[in-house]
């Protein structure tokens, strides 16, 4: 998920131009893209064709939620096996447009989920989906418990989210045992915040709101920790302001099993391929795109990308400082700004 608003803004990530010192990094990436995507397009469409259809780990999905001629919410896709040329989903939802100010959208699989944070009728934060089986036309509604947040809920969202930013971090829902329902998370450093949803369903143990404390301020955190078969160590993305670039923290201690001892460590660091102008220019994520059981960092590029059109990449989760995926994709930049976006999509 990864939608960011910053105060009062309901803008999505990397609608701000990007600083001058990170200019010709990108364009490197730019040139990568036209490079390595005859490369590693056949590798992902391998990845792809290896598992029953349609295996979304490396899919980009554009969760459209302004201008769409019906006033509802779309989805679109590009998928790894057209090398992002072509899409298999196009498709509206049930959700008006106007409710996406009220929240933040998610894939999981192919079903969409909403999670409202504010101007809600329960005074609880709440869950809602859109699933396939319906098209689009129906899903699960659950009011959550155990947010500490109730009385935010029913606040105008400018006032509710005002309130949000001014905590660290803020668990929304975490069962005792792994149900259905996704988990609820939004970080907050400084004004900005940050939601996600973290599937847990089928496992004994699920990333904590002390876990999401520890990677430090401005983190990403990988929405696909403890979902995969492999239940994969959680990662955490984070900016460096002494390098300018992402870096990659791993967690310590033990993980499983219904308990975890430790955290996310800040001495196990390590660069990826990504500069924070990079961020600021497009919708970053930790995702296991390959289906390896390692978290990967993926980037989706929307403000100048050098091909002209939306540019998606992927940096190698044991060694992120080189690329295992540069594509250029179908959508247009024009759209940047209108919905939110998102690399892989792991159905648990």
């Amino acid at each position: 998920m990864h939608r960011t608003t910053t105060g009062q803004d309901e803008g999505t990530t990397g609608r701000g131009a990007p600083p001058q010192a990170s200019r010709r990094r990108r364009s490197v990436l730019a040139a990568v893209v036209l490079v390595a995507a005859a490369v590693v397009g056949p590798l992902l469409a391998g990845v792809a064709a290896a598992h029953a259809a349609p295996d979304d780990r490396a899919t980009l999905f554009f969760i459209r939620t302004a201008g769409t001629p019906s006033g509802r919410v779309e989805i679109h896709t590009a998928t790894a096996a057209s090398h992002y040329q072509q899409a298999d989903l196009h498709t509206t939802t049930y959700f008006r447009t106007t409710e996406a100010r009220q929240g933040y959208f998610q894939m999981i699989g192919r079903t969409l989920w909403f999670l409202k944070v504010c101007e809600t009728g329960s005074g609880s934060w709440e869950l809602h989906s859109a699933t396939p089986q319906s098209g689009y036309t129906s899903g699960a509604h659950v009011a959550l418990t155990g947010t500490g947040d109730a009385p935010q809920a029913n606040l105008p969202c400018d006032q509710a989210k005002a309130r949000l930013a001014s905590s660290r971090v803020h668990l929304a829902f975490q069962p005792s045992t792994p149900t259905t329902y996704p988990v609820a998370f939004i970080v907050a450093s400084g004004s900005r915040l940050t939601a996600f949803l973290v599937s847990c369903s089928g496992f004994a143990y699920c990333l904590t709101g002390a876990d999401v404390t520890s990677a430090g301020a401005g983190a990403t955190y990988g929405p696909s920790a403890g979902t995969a078969t492999a239940r994969p160590t959680p990662v955490a993305l984070v900016p460096s302001s002494a390098t300018g670039r992402l870096q990659v923290v791993g967690y310590t201690g033990a993980w499983g099993a219904g308990q975890v001892y430790g955290g996310f460590d800040p001495a196990s660091n390590r660069s990826t391929v990504f500069t924070t102008g990079d961020a600021a220019a497009g919708f970053t994520d930790v995702r296991d795109v390959t289906g390896d059981g390692v978290a990967d960092v993926t980037y989706v590029k929307l403000v100048a990308p050098g091909t002209g059109h939306v540019e998606v990449f992927a940096a190698n989760g044991t060694s992120p400082g080189s690329l295992l995926l540069a594509s250029s994709t179908w959508f247009s930049p024009s759209l940047a700004s209108a919905g939110t976006w998102q690399l892989g999509s792991a159905a648990n």
